[in-house]
């Protein structure tokens, strides 16, 4: 058959539902429902619709540049979210490390050892921290 429908091939739209009437479609600029069922966007998705404990399983069917714009968003907050993570991390570390120097420095500057300036340096801006590491290692 050269043109129209072969009636033996299955209807590829069976089973997809139209659009949303509310919406416009981003591609065509017409409403979604005169245009979504055809168009190549238009794809189902499986998703969970249960609990995490019960999980179940259904086809839901939506433009594929709204799946985007929601994974994209979805993205975006794990990025930020790690972000946060990795600068707390490095804040902590930053700090750990100072402090270490600075007790490093105190104890050897007591055996009478001499110093790099970056060492005197970092020992007092910490000198706080210096002096409760001695007070908790002094003998009562």
């Amino acid at each position: 058959m050269l043109f129209g429908k072969d009636p033996r091939l299955p209807d590829p739209l069976e089973g997809r539902p139209h659009g949303p009437a509310h919406l416009k479609c981003p591609l065509y600029q017409k409403p979604m429902i005169e245009v979504c069922r055809s168009c190549g966007w238009w794809e189902g998705k499986e998703v969970n619709v249960g609990t995490a404990l019960e999980p179940q399983v259904a086809l839901q069917y939506r433009c594929d540049m709204g799946w985007a714009a929601q994974a994209g968003e979805s993205i975006s907050k794990r990025i930020d979210a790690l972000h946060t993570a990795v600068n707390s991390e490095r804040n902590e570390t930053s700090k750990l490390k100072k402090s270490m120097v600075a007790l490093a420095g105190a104890h050897l500057a007591q055996m009478g050892v001499a110093l790099p300036v970056r060492v005197k340096t970092t020992m007092l801006e910490h000198q706080d921290e210096v002096e409760r590491a001695r007070a908790e290692e002094a003998p009562e």
